[in-house]
């Protein structure tokens, strides 16, 4: 990885540093908002223009945030030396616009399958809210920023369990701790998972889904990409494969790693799904599942996973009507949550219909548990 090194001395200058991905380094992540919210980098001191003292003359924006963030980096630390004269000197920040080189795709690759590490591993994280100023005599209303809309940022809020919160100004609006009301507000996400990044895996699918609904991304394929640190998996980043396709190939690698049914527990009501497979469309369609969870039943609790004739797997399911209702292992009142599914008669798969309902089914009319093949992609 690389990492800014900010100025302690007098006649020391900024400098990008190659580290080891392993690094011991005490160095604080940036988590902000990129300034141009179309797709122009404008404003933002790039890596291939760090070393250009023309740029940070022409960037006057982009220049202020890195000073911003290293200043504040700087007091920080002697402040924390303060407190505790054995607590290790920080001289480094990573920021995204010029530690990670955007024009190098594998380095981007790289970055991306890294970036959730690397705000865990980070001494603190350092959330930088640009348009937003904390003013004396004045209640702060966080909820209008921006950084909580953004795909990105989600990944950096859970990741790190030591988060301290700024204003336009770098002046400290506060932490985890102390906004720990308003963040669960915003959010929607649970005082133990942003309290420790390492109770982030306990919770289910459809709760760490339904934290990225509504959330944008400048690429649309980031939006799948953002969610690979939270959900424990890597896989290739391929920009034009659209979102879509994307978010398919997250979910079936969490499926390679996880039994849990909550990850079928979505409703399409935005009707962009379709006649489809088991797998969600997008994050949005986990925007009312944020309850559900996995509790195995005896009759049900059998491995599934992805084959060449769709997703394999044992579920109990009923006629209705002209068509099926199979019930996963997601309790709801006195019921499972169930899904609609279609069968066909030449291929022997069944598809899921009706994406954009999901439905109750008590307890004692499950129907028997059978083994089916439910098509999981858009394509098939």
């Amino acid at each position: 990885m690389r990492l800014l090194r900010f100025p302690t001395k007098p006649g020391e200058q900024y400098r990008l540093e190659q580290v080891p991905a392993s690094t011991k380094i005490p160095y604080i992540a940036i988590s902000h908002v990129w300034m141009d919210p179309g797709t122009s980098y404008e404003h933002e001191i790039l890596f291939h223009e760090f070393n250009d003292p023309g740029v940070w003359k022409t960037k006057p924006d982009g220049a202020a945030k890195i000073k911003g963030a290293c200043d504040t980096a700087r007091s920080w630390s002697a402040r924390r030396k303060g407190f505790d004269s054995n607590a290790p000197e920080v001289k480094h920040i990573w920021l995204d616009t010029c530690c990670v080189d955007q024009k190098n795709s594998v380095e981007l690759t790289t970055a991306i399958n890294s970036m959730y590490r690397w705000y865990q591993n980070a001494t603190t994280c350092f959330v930088y809210l640009s348009d937003i100023e904390k003013l004396p005599g004045q209640d702060l209303d966080l909820s209008k920023c921006r950084w909580w809309t953004r795909g990105w940022t989600l990944q950096e809020l859970v990741a790190s369990s030591v988060t301290e919160f700024f204003d336009r100004n770098w002046t400290r609006i506060g932490d985890k701790k102390t906004l720990q009301s308003s963040l669960t507000a915003i959010t929607k996400i649970g005082a133990p998972y942003l309290a420790d990044s390492k109770m982030v895996s306990r919770a289910s699918v459809a709760h760490r889904m339904s934290w990225a609904a509504g959330r944008q991304t400048r690429q649309e394929e980031d939006m799948a990409y953002s969610l690979m640190g939270i959900f424990g998996v890597q896989m290739p980043t391929l920009y034009g494969e659209g979102r879509v396709s994307a978010f398919r190939r997250l979910q079936e690698e969490i499926v390679k790693y996880s039994n849990d049914h909550s990850i079928f527990a979505w409703n399409d009501e935005e009707g962009t799904a379709g006649e489809t497979g088991l797998l969600a469309p997008s994050a949005n369609c986990f925007k009312k599942s944020g309850a559900y969870v996995h509790t195995p039943t005896p009759q049900v609790n059998e491995p599934f996973s992805l084959t060449n004739k769709g997703l394999s797997i044992v579920l109990p399911l009923q006629k209705h009507q002209m068509q099926y209702i199979a019930s996963i292992d997601c309790p709801v009142d006195a019921g499972f949550i169930g899904v609609y599914l279609e069968f066909d008669q030449v291929t022997g798969v069944y598809r899921r219909v009706r994406p954009g309902e999901l439905c109750k089914v008590l307890k004692g009319g499950r129907g028997q548990p059978q083994r089916l093949y439910v098509r999981h992609r858009f394509d098939m």
